[in-house]
C-alpha cells in the first residue's frame, strides 16, 4: 500500500489553511475593526465593549483559503445589557445595538460602508467583495 500522508498533508498545508501571512492579514483586520469600533463609539459616547468573541471558523482556527479573498471573520462585540438604553432609558432592541455598531464602525474609510444584516453588521474590504455587493452584474 502507498502511504500517501505526506502528499495529503502537503496538500492540505499549501492549498486548504490560510498561510500565517493571510492568518496574520485577518487578526490585522479583526484588530482594526475592534479599535475602528472603539474609536467610533468613543467618538459619540456610546458605550463600549466590555468584550469581544471570536466566533465561527475564525476561532475555531478552520478558515480555509478563498480565491475570491472572501473571508467571514466572525467576531462578536458584547455589551452589557445596562448599557444598552436609549435616551428615554428604555432598552435597546437587538436592531438598536446592531445600528449602534454601524454607524460606529463607518468612518468613511470604506469603499462600501458598513451594512447591517439580520444578525450582525458585516464589514467589506475591497478585496473579496461579493459581486453582490459590489455594484457589478452578476457572474454568469
Amino acid at each position: 500500500m502507498f502511504d500517501c500522508d505526506a502528499d495529503v498533508r502537503a496538500f492540505h498545508n499549501e492549498e486548504i489553511t490560510l498561510s500565517h501571512a493571510q492568518q496574520s492579514e485577518m487578526r490585522n483586520r479583526r484588530d482594526a475593526n475592534r479599535n475602528r469600533l472603539n474609536k467610533g463609539l468613543e467618538s459619540k459616547g456610546d458605550p463600549l465593549p466590555c468584550f469581544y468573541q471570536a466566533q465561527g471558523s475564525y476561532a475555531m482556527h478552520t478558515m480555509v483559503q478563498n480565491d475570491n479573498n472572501n473571508y467571514d471573520i466572525d467576531d462578536g462585540a458584547v455589551f452589557a445589557k445596562a448599557d444598552l438604553v436609549g435616551k428615554q432609558g428604555a432598552e435597546n432592541s437587538a436592531l438598536d445595538a446592531r445600528k449602534l455598531v454601524r454607524a460606529a464602525l463607518d468612518d468613511g474609510s470604506f469603499a462600501i460602508p458598513p451594512a447591517v444584516l439580520k444578525n450582525c453588521v458585516r464589514v467589506f474590504y475591497k478585496q473579496g467583495i461579493p459581486r453582490r455587493y459590489s455594484g457589478l452584474p452578476p457572474a454568469r
